[in-house]
């Protein structure tokens, strides 16, 4: 019979996800990190430098001597858990799938996997990240059920949301973290449930302080829709070297709304850094842009980016906000541009 669970441990205030499936009965062998170590002194001694330089050529020797050694390759292999090697290979099949019958078939292969390993927040997650069109519902059930593990594991271990943290550091703490995330996005897109989303989005600041999944760009936006300007500037000076339109142009419009001076200095910063983000704002059309979609990402500064700023906080930017940037906007513009100096 598998018995399949995850559950929270707290060592000294480090709070960490772990998941336990009998049926593996996993146990890493240790030969094959004292063989990293043995064969490869070289590669330590390089590391050990700590120099750019030095750790480029340690990872290049990584490559020629061990990623094309097959012995090693299998004691790496055999170290992993079967679990992780069947989703490893069901999401390379995915991302190799070059028409919708080996998609699907490779997405099947991913839902039997949450089937099997039930309380896999990771595999739950993958699920929901990598559903192809025709499983969109099926696989934000999965999500569901994802966030529903993490927050019973963390209840049972006792963690406090007021005070405890789930340090990203931790890799295991990550699909929970991209989860919650992801359901805050998907109950603001499906319900528009702002109330809710503002909760989980204060929860995940508190318990992950680092915000390595960028939740302080959309809570820019709750904070807007709520009006709650005094909260977007504390946001700003918790963030102060943050450097993403949301937060620059977001402090500028709270500024402006409670009436104060500092308004016309963050608006002029937010335009000098983004000044197409300012452009988007005042155009009378907007159009998808062609340019500044790479790698399945948004280039930082292109009209990509502008567009999908606007998409988002174009509705807070109304008549007598559009004329204050406007007016800014011109004094940038009627700037002389610096002569190069021969």
């Amino acid at each position: 019979m598998r018995v399949c669970s995850t559950y929270v441990s707290n060592d000294g205030g480090d709070w960490l996800f772990h998941y336990h499936d009998s049926a593996n009965n996993h146990e890493p062998k240790p030969q094959t990190m004292a063989r990293f170590q043995n064969e490869l002194p070289e590669v330590l001694a390089l590391l050990d430098k700590e120099d750019i330089k030095s750790e480029e050529k340690a990872f290049e020797l990584f490559m020629e001597k061990m990623l094309t050694d097959k012995d090693f390759l299998d004691d790496i292999s055999m170290d992993m858990p079967q679990a992780d090697i069947d989703m490893d290979n069901a999401l390379e099949e995915l991302f190799n799938s070059h028409n919708t019958k080996t998609e699907d078939k490779a997405y099947q292969k991913i839902d039997k996997l949450c089937d099997k390993y039930p309380q896999r927040i990771d595999f739950l997650y993958n699920a929901y990240e990598f559903a192809p069109d025709w499983f969109v519902d099926k696989g934000f059930m999965r999500l569901n059920m994802a966030v529903l593990i993490g927050l019973n594991a963390l209840a049972q271990a006792g963690f406090d949301w007021q005070k405890d943290e789930l340090h990203w550091g931790f890799v295991e703490n990550r699909p929970f973290l991209r989860a919650y995330a992801r359901y805050a996005q998907e109950i603001m897109e499906r319900c528009h449930d702002i109330r809710q989303v503002m909760f989980i989005q204060q929860r995940l600041l508190k318990a992950c302080p680092t915000d390595n999944l960028g939740i302080r760009h959309e809570y820019v936006q709750s904070l807007l829709f709520c009006k709650k300007y005094k909260e977007v500037i504390k946001l700003y000076k918790t963030y102060p070297d943050d450097f993403d339109p949301s937060i620059v142009y977001g402090v500028a419009f709270a500024s402006w709304q409670l009436g104060q001076k500092s308004a016309d200095k963050y608006l002029k910063k937010a335009i000098q850094e983004f000044p197409l983000c300012a452009k988007e704002l005042l155009k009378k059309r907007h159009t998808i842009p062609s340019d500044g979609y790479a790698h399945g990402g948004i280039m930082v500064g292109s009209p990509a980016q502008a567009y999908e700023f606007w998409q988002q906080y174009g509705r807070f930017w109304q008549k007598d906000a559009l004329d204050w940037l406007k007016q800014h906007t011109s004094e940038q513009d009627k700037k002389p541009k610096s002569l190069n100096k021969k």
